[in-house]
């Protein structure tokens, strides 16, 4: 438990900035003043304090958990709500039994048994076509198990890139066939209009930052599934059936990306792509035809976005940050155990401070934590604002300049400098310095996030326009000029790359095509993206696909 200095007279203050002048504050020296039993730190719930004001817990702490599954969780309805049908087409994931019937019981759902729904991965396959390795668990010929398991997982991704049989990849037919029915409560699931999926801790002192999202990785495994099935089903001629694994894949990315978590968000954007690159293939398959290209293109342009980054900015990231700064100041968390490092020792003495082992000298001393709360509250407005921008490319300079500033102020968190203010600055002023090096420890990387958001709205983008260019073709014997030919028949307007806000790069030889966003690099790669080189990062549609 911390130990907390009720109040510092005026000696053991004039101490403490004597030593941080000399270069020999530590957290040992701290720990040596009068110690005394800890007193309930003051934070005032306020807007501009703990961003909400209830619910309040029985010791009169904001509940962000709480606040946030209320946020999530509003006006969804259960019978609409596409994440109860997804968690039981899952099952259990990566077997954390407990976790996931938390997760249920919020949901009203019966618990996880034995018997129960279950999805089968590729990890379970491997796991059971190379048990004869091992005895008692213990493995006893791990150079067959090594060549046995990559045998099975390398006909994933082939299984994932052209028409197939069940005779070319035995093993993945085989997933495919235990998965049927989990597939099948999944698909119909995802057509729910709505998507509510709870956070809930394991402990009730645990923070927001130690939720576990087990299930939400497995989504992605789902979706490589059907991106395979959709596959065998165009080896079979079942175009139609493929074309519906494939919406399955945008649905379900679509919901696990309004998830409450960045990480959700991620995985969302990841599903998505997976989805694009399965309708690339399909579309430029010769036994698909025209009208079918028409009927999905108008099917793709009515799915929601994927990606809920702002708000997921807004609230749970700025709820995890809020609540890791209470924990901190109700004695829970130790800024130890939230950096994996340990507190200054003796030798360091007279080295920088690094901003993590500041905050272990600051935790001695008495802290104004209202003022930390509502100097790392800026910090999400300040994020949560130009997240919000209208213009992507704003935006990103804005969220370029808000990261450069905090890099400055992680680089100046240990200088010599912000100690000394720290000891001589009052309560607020160390309160200052708290929330102020905490944001630098817990704002997520918000450039490349938004990059992830923008890199799959030009998929969407343009998969939508490879389509109406191959309509185009059909129609007229050869590929448009143009993309100004594609208006307005088959898109009201030229499509704009999100990375510069001009036309759609199109290049055409007659038989081939690629319609392209240049990426973030901002070079023209000719539509190449990340394959055997991986500096690549154009965003397109190509005939023939790219591998």
């Amino acid at each position: 438990m911390i130990s907390w200095l009720r109040t510092i007279s005026v000696p053991p203050l004039a101490a403490l900035a004597c030593f941080a002048t000399m270069g020999l504050l530590s957290s040992q020296l701290i720990d040596a003043a009068e110690r005394v039993e800890p007193v309930k730190p003051v934070i005032t719930p306020s807007p501009a304090t703990t961003h909400i004001t209830a619910p309040l817990d029985a010791e009169g702490y904001v509940d962000y958990l709480a606040g946030l599954n209320q946020h999530l969780g509003r006006g969804v309805a259960a019978n609409e709500n596409a994440a109860i049908p997804i968690l039981e087409a899952i099952g259990v994931a990566e077997g954390n039994v407990e976790v996931m019937n938390l997760i249920r019981a919020e949901l009203g759902m019966p618990p996880w048994t034995p018997g129960s729904m279950q999805m089968f991965s590729m990890g379970d396959l491997v796991k059971e076509r190379t048990a004869k390795y091992s005895d008692n668990g213990v493995v006893v010929d791990s150079a067959s198990q090594e060549a046995e398991s990559k045998r099975i997982l390398d006909q994933n991704g082939p299984a994932m890139e052209k028409p197939w049989k069940e005779a070319d990849f035995p093993e993945m037919a085989d997933v495919l066939k235990r998965n049927a029915a989990a597939l099948k409560v999944l698909a119909e699931g995802v057509k729910r209009p709505k998507y509510f999926r709870p956070l809930v801790k394991r402990n009730p002192e645990d923070s927001l930052i130690a939720i576990l999202l087990p299930d939400i990785q497995v989504s992605r495994e789902f979706a490589r599934q059907l991106a395979m099935r959709a596959m065998l089903h165009l080896g079979h001629g079942r175009v139609q059936e493929a074309k519906d694994d494939m919406l399955t894949m945008h649905r379900l990315a679509a919901h696990i990306s309004h998830g409450g978590t960045l990480i959700e968000g991620l995985v969302g954007v990841a599903i998505d792509s997976i989805a694009a690159a399965a309708d690339n293939r399909w579309a430029t398959n010769p036994q698909v035809k025209p009208l079918d290209i028409a009927a999905y293109r108008a099917q793709l342009q009515t799915l929601p976005a994927v990606g809920n980054f702002a708000d997921q900015l807004d609230h749970a990231e700025r709820y995890m940050g809020l609540d890791v700064t209470q924990s901190i100041a109700r004695g829970r968390m130790t800024t130890t155990a939230l950096t994996n490092d340990q507190v200054m020792k003796a030798d360091d003495i007279g080295s920088p401070l690094r901003p993590e082992r500041l905050m272990e000298s600051l935790i001695g001393l008495s802290v104004d934590w209202t003022v930390a709360m509502q100097t790392l509250n800026q910090q999400y407005d300040q994020l949560s604002g130009m997240a919000k921008n209208v213009d992507p490319r704003a935006r990103d300079q804005g969220l370029l300049a808000i990261d450069a500033q905090l890099r400055a102020n992680k680089a100046d968190a240990g200088s010599f400098k912000t100690v000394v203010s720290s000891v001589l600055g009052g309560n607020k002023g160390r309160g200052k310095n708290m929330g102020s090096t905490l944001g630098q420890m817990l704002v997520p990387a918000v450039v490349q996030i938004f990059e992830a958001e923008n890199r799959v709205r030009m998929r969407r983008l343009t998969t939508i326009t490879g389509f109406a260019i191959l309509e185009y073709r059909a129609v007229n014997g050869a590929c448009p000029t143009t993309l100004n030919d594609l208006v307005p028949e088959y898109l009201p307007t030229v499509p704009q790359d999100v990375y510069t806000g001009e036309a759609l790069k199109y290049t055409n030889d007659g038989a081939h095509f690629r319609v392209y966003a240049i990426g973030k690099n901002r070079l023209d790669e000719g539509g190449k993206t990340f394959t055997a080189n991986k500096t690549w990062d154009d965003v397109g549609f190509s005939v023939p696909p790219q591998p």
